[in-house]
């Protein structure tokens, strides 16, 4: 069975798939990142064929794009560097690319060569429904080849049906008739979410296009079963403000740089682990008060973690500092009575200071925020 549909058949809700565009901060990233992903958790990975003109990108991808072609990423080059993904890569791959660059190689040659590296499906934006039906799901389907459609706000009930009649492994519902790109909320697209809902169709769906935080996150998997983040992480893939995260440090540290952005832990653990999480409530609400008392703000409180931010300064340094003796002193306390471990970690995010605290990461996930201090 294709590993899109084992995916949608084993997983329910709140699946999580990254964007990212080959070839991109480095030439040779595609397999360092999919390794970390898959490590992290990841459900489902697109990977962008770069193109000179990508009509429904916004201005992140399309630099990661130009980046990307300058770097002397191909569609052949790509296809190379997935030749043994499968040696180590469980989750399903996607490519998402405009239909110039996949005729000019040649469309029966690029679905064989894409069953060949153990690629899932693909999605061409560009590409015609008429004409998928007509001269490209035929060939697909010899190869148990995906094509994943979109379908906007302004594509018609009647079209959507076509779709989900002609179609499998789920249907990619753009969040608005945009290019790519963040968006700090989607109060105004809920009433099209929950149209869609209503249709009750066959094919699972994933929401895509301004997916940049947890607030947008949750609001897209309300109405369907997950949601694809591309240009945040593309952004954070190329993020320098971190002091020892940049284009040439290790996608690991790019990783911790989504965690923190999403306030979420590895999704391969999380599930099993959530009672777990309630051990360091009384920690969080001890070192609450704190921050405030030492002119900081909480960035992020829940159960699964906690951040304070506090502006770069000297005093902010020491109190940060005098936060984090205390937090491990907490920490020691209850790992001498057998309570939950906690993890603390002072980090330099370009202005600011950061004091993050997670749950033992021996049982739990990586911490949110890297060791830097």
């Amino acid at each position: 069975m294709n590993r899109i549909s084992t995916l949608f058949n084993t997983r329910k809700s709140n699946l999580l798939s990254l964007y990212f565009t080959a070839g991109y901060p480095n030439l040779e990233d595609t397999l360092p990142i999919l390794r970390s992903l898959e490590r992290h958790g990841i459900d489902l990975v697109e990977i962008g064929i770069p193109f000179s003109d990508p009509m429904a990108d916004g201005p992140v991808i399309q630099a990661a794009a130009t980046q990307a072609l300058r770097n002397g990423m191909t569609l052949r080059r790509l296809f190379d560097q997935l030749a043994d993904m499968r040696h180590e890569i469980q989750m399903p791959v996607i490519l998402m690319g405009y239909l110039n660059p996949i005729m000019r190689y040649g469309f029966e040659a690029f679905c064989a060569r894409c069953a060949e590296v153990g690629v899932d499906g693909v999605i061409i934006p560009d590409l015609p429904f008429a004409d998928y039906m007509e001269s490209y799901k035929p060939i697909a389907d010899r190869f148990d080849l995906k094509i994943i459609m979109l379908i906007t706000p302004e594509t018609s009930e009647a079209r959507i049906r076509e779709i989900d009649a002609h179609t499998s492994g789920f249907i990619y519902m753009v969040s608005s008739a945009a290019i790519t790109g963040a968006q700090k909320s989607f109060e105004s697209r809920m009433a099209y979410f929950q149209r869609i809902d209503s249709l009750n169709l066959r094919n699972p769906r994933l929401v895509g296009f301004g997916v940049s935080n947890k607030a947008t996150f949750e609001a897209a998997t309300r109405y369907s079963r997950g949601a694809i983040v591309g240009s945040k992480f593309v952004q954070l893939l190329g993020e320098s403000t971190i002091e020892g995260v940049g284009k040439n440090s290790s996608v690991e540290k790019r990783m911790t740089l989504l965690r923190l952005h999403f306030s979420f832990a590895d999704r391969r653990v999380a599930d099993s682990t959530k009672a777990l999480f309630q051990n360091i409530n009384d920690v969080i609400e001890h070192l609450s008060p704190l921050v405030t008392e030492n002119g900081g703000t909480v960035y992020d409180f829940n159960a699964d973690n906690f951040i304070a931010v506090f502006s770069r300064s000297d005093d902010a340094l020491r109190a940060a500092l005098r936060l984090r003796e205390a937090a491990q002193a907490l920490s020691e306390d209850r790992k001498s009575r057998g309570l939950c471990d906690v993890d603390v970690r002072l980090t330099l995010c370009g202005g600011d200071v950061m004091l993050g605290i997670i749950g033992d990461e021996k049982r739990m996930s990586p911490a949110v925020v890297s060791d830097i201090v």
